[in-house]
C-alpha cells in the first residue's frame, strides 16, 4: 500500500505541475528563438523560464512574433535551426500547435461530461471485524482495510437528493485462532471482493446517510500454525453477502473529500461458513463536485 501511495503522489504532483506550466517555443520579432516554460502571463508580458539555463525573465508581448508548443516540433529542439525558419513555416507550426492543444481540451470536455453525469468516487477504509455465530469462539476480532470505487447510477434526476451508487469494493482481514481441543490453531485470511449498491440521501448540511447491499465472492484461507505433524491448510472461494448502513459527510469548503462511518454484516457461504460484524471508517474522493449539490448550496464552495 505504501508503494502505491508513493506512485499516486507522484502522478498527482505531475498533473499539478502540468496544469500550471507548459513548454513553449517563442520567436521574438528580432529573430531570437527561446525554448522554455511559461510560468505566468498577463496582457502586457510573460514570465518565462529558459529550458537550458533555468533562468527566469519577463518578455514583453509586443516583442513576440510567434508562440508554439514544443510538441509541434519533430525531433530535438534546436533553436538555431528554428531561427532560420520562414514566416510561413512558423505559421504552419502555429496551426499544428493549435491542433495539438485542442485535442486534450476535447478529451477534457468528454471526461467532464462523464464525471458530472456519473460522479465517480474512489476511497479507502479501515475496519474492525468481529466474528459471530459458530465461529465467534474460534476466531479473535481483527482489524482490516479495503478500497472502493463506485459511480452514480442516473435513475434519479440530477437535482434530486436521492442517489443510487454502484461499484465494487475489496477488503482484507486476518484473524487468529487460539486453538482448543475442538478447533485448529491457525490464521484465517478473508478477502471479500464485492459488487455493491448504496442508496443514499444527501442533506443540505452535507450529510449522506445510506443503506448498502453487496454481493460477490470471498477468498478465504486457513493456515495451520499448530505443531501437528499433518498440517490442515485449506483455502476456498465462496459466495459472500454484505448488508450495512452508514453516513458520509462533506464540508462545503472541501466538497471533493467525504469521510464516512459504516456498520455492516458480512456472511460467507459454501465451503467456509462464517459471519462477521464490522465497523469501518473511511475517506473517499469525489471527482465531480461543482454540480453535486443536489439543489442545495451545502457542497458548493463560496
Amino acid at each position: 500500500m505504501k508503494r502505491k501511495s508513493i506512485i499516486a503522489c507522484i502522478i498527482i504532483a505531475a498533473i499539478s505541475f502540468l496544469s500550471i506550466s507548459r513548454a513553449e517555443i517563442i520567436r521574438l520579432k528580432n529573430g531570437v528563438v527561446k525554448h522554455g516554460t511559461i510560468i505566468s502571463e498577463t496582457k502586457a508580458n510573460i514570465k518565462f523560464r529558459d529550458a537550458k539555463t533555468g533562468m527566469e525573465e519577463y518578455i514583453i508581448r509586443d516583442q513576440i512574433a510567434y508562440i508554439v508548443s514544443d510538441n509541434a516540433i519533430d525531433g530535438p529542439i534546436d533553436t538555431a535551426k528554428l531561427a532560420k525558419l520562414s514566416a510561413n513555416e512558423w505559421r504552419n507550426l502555429e496551426d499544428k500547435s493549435k491542433k495539438i492543444s485542442e485535442a486534450p481540451q476535447e478529451f477534457s470536455k468528454a471526461t467532464q461530461g462523464f464525471s458530472q453525469k456519473y460522479k465517480p468516487r474512489a476511497g479507502v477504509l479501515i475496519s474492525y471485524y468481529m466474528p459471530s455465530g459458530d465461529i465467534s469462539s474460534a476466531l479473535k476480532p481483527a482489524p482490516g482495510s479495503g478500497v472502493l470505487f463506485d459511480v452514480r447510477v442516473p435513475v434519479f434526476a440530477m437535482q434530486s437528493p436521492l442517489e443510487l451508487r454502484s461499484g465494487f469494493s475489496a477488503s482484507y482481514a486476518k484473524f487468529t485462532s487460539p486453538g482448543s481441543e475442538t478447533t485448529i490453531k491457525g490464521d484465517v485470511t478473508v478477502i471479500p471482493i464485492l459488487l455493491s449498491n448504496e442508496f443514499g440521501y444527501l442533506t443540505s448540511a452535507g450529510f449522506r446517510p445510506y443503506a448498502k447491499l453487496a454481493l460477490g465472492i470471498s477468498m478465504t484461507s486457513l493456515t495451520d500454525t499448530s505443531e501437528n505433524a499433518e498440517k490442515k491448510d485449506t483455502s476456498s472461494m465462496d459466495f459472500a453477502l454484505l448488508a450495512g448502513a452508514g453516513a458520509g459527510y462533506r464540508h462545503k469548503s472541501l466538497p471533493s473529500l467525504e469521510v464516512f462511518l459504516e456498520a455492516g454484516y458480512l456472511m460467507v457461504f459454501e465451503k467456509v461458513n462464517g459471519n462477521f460484524l464490522h465497523f469501518s471508517f473511511g475517506a473517499s474522493f469525489h471527482f465531480a463536485t461543482q454540480e453535486d449539490s443536489h439543489a442545495n448550496a451545502a457542497l458548493v464552495p463560496k
